[in-house]
């Protein structure tokens, strides 16, 4: 007889990920990858840098630093906040995951207004939380008074935003993140800010200050374009990060990433000139998508959620054109998701659209 697993995971239902056959292709066929949101901006001084390092036999033999002194200092320079405020793991998902294991136990209720990032869910429910969803309509307006009114009495353990949306793209208004801050005072407060780079004035940093039970995740694989180094970082009040920072291991948190990291903060001109390049073709897109008469949604992150009748044959005619984009059609009913990066990419994108709607 098999051993039996945890309960939770049992009957746990796996995060649904995009298809991985760029990895396999990418080498052979011209292909846009427009999936999963990872940044586009690698420029020839990061590559100089891992270059560099990677001559260097520590950077294989040695454990890395721990408690990434370097990265934590820079970015709490960076974030104007205390070092004691932030600390670093192998991407933001790590940190998501963290944050449930260090915060839930069997039972307690887990509050999520949805759509949002479903992966999470399988952070929550695995360490034993219960999931209470707050679904939202479309246009997908987030408003913190009806989520107060609706869900205070239910005593969430933890309650979970994502300020620039996935997939949505809405923003949560500082305001409103201190509302929901004092009318739960007992819940965790989450607050994933993976894409809040291209919304600068949706960053709540500076509430961690005010708020004991605010943790803020962010990542570097959004604006600074390492998704495959995996780095991210929480922003909470030390109380917070004492006890993460017991499960942490911080020998995941590889050497190479975190001096590519601190590279690319050390380049704020460069690193801001793609951003507005990102937001800039994103708002074009959205007037081409219009001017298509295609449903989408307002977006302050760099993806679009847009709709096609048929989002199963749209995936099928776009990866036959060598473009990946996400289905979300569970989520979103027709949905789908296009990862925003270069003009270029965003044209080849656009050419396939126009042949399915005019189709």
């Amino acid at each position: 007889m098999a051993v039996a697993p945890n309960p939770r995971v049992r009957t746990l239902e796996a995060y649904e990920i995009t298809p991985q056959e760029p990895w396999q292709i990418y080498d052979e066929y011209g292909l846009t990858k427009l999936d999963w949101n990872e940044g586009a901006f690698v420029p020839d001084f990061v590559k100089r840098t891992a270059r560099k390092l990677l001559s260097k036999d520590e950077y294989y033999s040695w454990y890395p630093d721990c408690v990434a002194i370097e990265l934590t200092k820079t970015l709490a320079t960076w974030l104007d906040v205390s070092v004691m405020n932030v600390l670093t793991f192998p991407g933001s998902d790590v940190a998501l995951e963290s944050l449930c294991r260090v915060y839930l136990s069997g039972g307690e209720r887990v509050l999520i207004p949805v759509p949002t990032y479903e992966n999470f869910f399988t952070f929550a429910a695995s360490s034993g939380g219960d999931l209470l969803f707050a679904p939202l309509k479309p246009p997908f307006e987030f408003s913190a008074a009806s989520l107060i009114a609706e869900y205070r009495s239910y005593q969430p353990k933890v309650i979970y935003l994502v300020s620039p949306n996935n997939p949505c793209g809405y923003l949560i208004p500082r305001d409103d993140v201190r509302e929901i801050c004092r009318a739960f005072p007992d819940s965790l407060i989450i607050l994933d800010q993976a894409y809040v780079d291209f919304s600068p004035e949706a960053s709540c940093v500076s509430l961690v200050q005010e708020y004991d039970n605010l943790a803020i995740t962010r990542t570097f694989s959004k604006a600074f374009s390492l998704a495959g180094m995996r780095l991210g970082f929480i922003v909470a009040g030390h109380d917070i990060l004492k006890q993460v920072a017991k499960i942490r291991n911080g020998k995941n948190l590889g050497m190479l990433a975190q001096k590519l990291g601190v590279e690319l903060l050390g380049r704020k001109a460069d690193v801001q000139a793609w951003i507005d390049q990102v937001v800039t073709t994103r708002e074009w897109l959205s007037g081409q998508l219009a001017a298509l008469g295609v449903n989408y949604s307002r977006s302050h992150a760099n993806f679009i959620l847009f709709e096609l009748p048929d989002p199963k044959y749209a995936l099928a005619e776009f990866k036959r054109h060598g473009v990946y984009v996400r289905d979300k059609s569970k989520a979103v009913p027709n949905g789908l998701r296009v990862t925003i990066t270069t003009r270029p990419s965003a044209e080849q994108f656009l050419r396939v659209l126009e042949r399915l709607v005019s189709r």
